[in-house]
């Protein structure tokens, strides 16, 4: 059966490969019910040079590199730019079920045949890097049905990746189930890289309008770069969206979105830590992987397919990068540096497992994209934990602050209102002292009118009394004796009324505030008539210093009396004397 499949295959002798040499694999009575799927790592036979019904090398014999999947075959392992993968399968007459295979990736451009049919094919194949398109767009094909044998043959030729042949091993089984999962992983992949250009968005935002925070925008950065990363992974979507001829751009794009993420995470690292040390090691980190960078844009694809073959040996470095910057982390107590630590060390046990359990090739279907999704994720959390919590102590502060500075309000209205009452009582007594140096000065006019009225009758006195001398004639001294003596006393009551004058200065304004205070009903002449008799001056005396007539002095005396609500046995001097 072995046989007589590859013989028939286009007529072709140059495209019959040795049957001996053809890996055969047996389903027949296989339960495609409990078990739809089965992988064929390690089934197909690898032949250097491209095998097909349409095409033959130059090559007499086919040469057979491996029995097995060479899963990683780069071009400096061996100087090999085509090969053929081939296996017959056999299979039951009559299935249940459509049978199909999922190719995930093929690098770099490769056609399937069935039975001597081509079923698919990627970019397109040839026998020099003239001839050969590049492509990369994973398939998941229906093989023919109603036949018991598959002889299946995958010619692929590169010139340009730094692998060749197959990546991910095929898979045969039930073609519903290829295609639901293919859709799972195409929904997964989109879930997380739209998780991912959101998160971005979210920390774009939180930097232009909040507190503008240089991490929030690194980590906006980091997370971009992620999500373009795996859309040149997941699916080869940008690959296939530009479509064939731009495969080379979309390689130095893959290639440089991964050294910019690089250099997001190490200035992110940086951030996050606030500012590690020594500054040298981060300016050498930050170089090394911008002139990576440059090289994968700019370089001739020899040297980018170089950079690319170093690939675990950077991965390396930045990893190891990271671990420094958490040990730094730890030692300083930066906050969420548990929290670092224990996620690194997750996706280091993650990526360790893919490349001992799953193969070398790290795809974007594989657990560990998920786990480092995850990882910014956890720095995005933390980094707004930090930011919340930040805000909580800065709106605290500025509670604080609104709380002192209504205690200051409040403490200078007060203020203000004591300000104000002092300025009234100052504008008040200074009012009061005001109308006490007014009256003072009306006192003082009094006085000086009374003086010189009592001059005055004096003068006319004198005057009367020496005419009646001269008139009368007789004893001159007896009179002249008689007129100094009543010259003396009218001296000696003016004197006294004098130094009476000063004391009535000196008790009255603190007389007058008591006598206010206590009798507030008095009137101001009444209040001036006390203030003579707490000088002991007699009813004639203060008739004589007001100018006025002495029965008016004892009527005021008797109405004083009434307002201060004396009996007829109390004394009015007695009383105003106590006050």
């Amino acid at each position: 059966m072995q046989a007589s499949v590859f013989a028939q295959q286009g007529g072709s002798k140059a495209a019959m490969l040795p049957f001996g040499l053809v890996p055969q694999l047996d389903l027949r009575g296989h339960d495609w019910i409990s078990e739809p799927t089965v992988s064929l790592e390690g089934r197909l036979a690898h032949f250097a040079g491209l095998h097909t019904p349409n095409r033959a090398t130059s090559q007499a014999k086919p040469q057979l590199i491996s029995d097995e999947t060479d899963l990683l075959a780069p071009i400096t392992k061996a100087p090999l730019h085509q090969g053929t993968y081939a296996l017959e399968i056999l299979v039951d007459a009559e299935l249940p079920i459509r049978l199909g295979i999922s190719l995930e990736e093929i690098l770099t451009s490769y056609e399937i045949w069935v039975n001597g049919q081509m079923v698919e094919g990627n970019g397109k194949v040839g026998t020099d890097e003239a001839s050969t398109v590049a492509a990369l767009a994973p398939k998941c094909l229906a093989l023919p049905s109603g036949a018991d044998t598959f002889a299946i043959q995958i010619a692929w030729s590169n010139y340009g990746h730094r692998h060749g042949g197959i990546m991910t091993p095929p898979t045969l089984g039930n073609l519903s189930v290829l295609t639901l999962q293919k859709t799972t992983r195409t929904t997964l992949g989109g879930i997380l890289i739209g998780l991912l250009l959101m998160g971005s968005l979210y920390q774009f935002m939180r930097y232009l309008f909040r507190r503008q925070e240089i991490g929030f925008l690194v980590n906006g950065i980091w997370s971009l770069m992620v999500a373009v990363h795996n859309s040149f992974l997941h699916e080869r979507w940008l690959y296939q969206l530009l479509g064939d001829g731009w495969w080379s751009l979309c390689y130095r794009l893959e290639l440089a979105s991964l050294f910019v993420v690089f250099l997001a995470s190490f200035v992110f690292l940086r951030v996050f830590f606030h500012g590690m040390r020594p500054m040298w090691f981060w300016w050498m980190v930050v170089s090394a992987h911008g002139l990576a960078l440059l090289i994968a844009l700019f370089a001739p694809m020899p040297l980018v397919s170089m950079l690319d073959l170093a690939m675990p040996s950077i991965l390396l470095s930045v990893v190891l990068v990271w671990c420094l910057g958490i040990l730094d982390g730890y030692r300083r107590r930066v906050d969420g540096w548990k929290e670092i630590m224990l996620a690194t060390i997750a996706i280091i046990v993650a990526a360790l497992a893919n490349r001992f359990m799953l193969g070398a090739h790290v795809s974007s279907l594989l657990p560990v994209h998920y786990f480092f999704s995850g990882y910014i994720f956890m720095f995005a959390w933390i980094l707004s934990r930090r930011s919340a919590s930040t805000d909580r102590y800065v709106m605290r502060l500025g509670e604080e602050l609104a709380a002192s500075n209504l205690a200051l309000e409040a403490h200078n209205e007060q203020l203000e209102v004591q300000v104000q009452e002092r300025t009234d009582e100052l504008v008040k007594a200074q009012q009061a002292t005001h109308v006490l140096e007014m009256e003072q000065v009306r006192r003082d006019l009094e006085s000086l009118s009374a003086n010189n009225q009592m001059k005055v009758q004096l003068s006319r006195n004198l005057i009367e009394e020496l005419t009646l001398i001269l008139q009368a004639g007789g004893d001159y001294p007896a009179a002249l004796k008689r007129l100094i003596a009543n010259l003396r006393g009218q001296v000696a009551t003016e004197e006294r009324l004098g130094v009476l004058q000063d004391d009535f200065e000196v008790v009255n304004a603190e007389f007058y505030r008591r006598l206010q205070a206590k009798h507030p009903q008095l009137s101001k002449t009444e209040r001036e008539i006390c203030a003579y008799i707490k000088l002991n001056l007699s009813g004639k005396d203060i008739a004589q210093l007001r100018k006025t007539s002495h029965n008016t002095v004892n009527v005021a005396r008797h109405r004083i009396r009434k307002k201060l609500g004396l009996e007829r046995d109390e004394e009015l001097e007695a009383y105003v004397q106590g006050i």
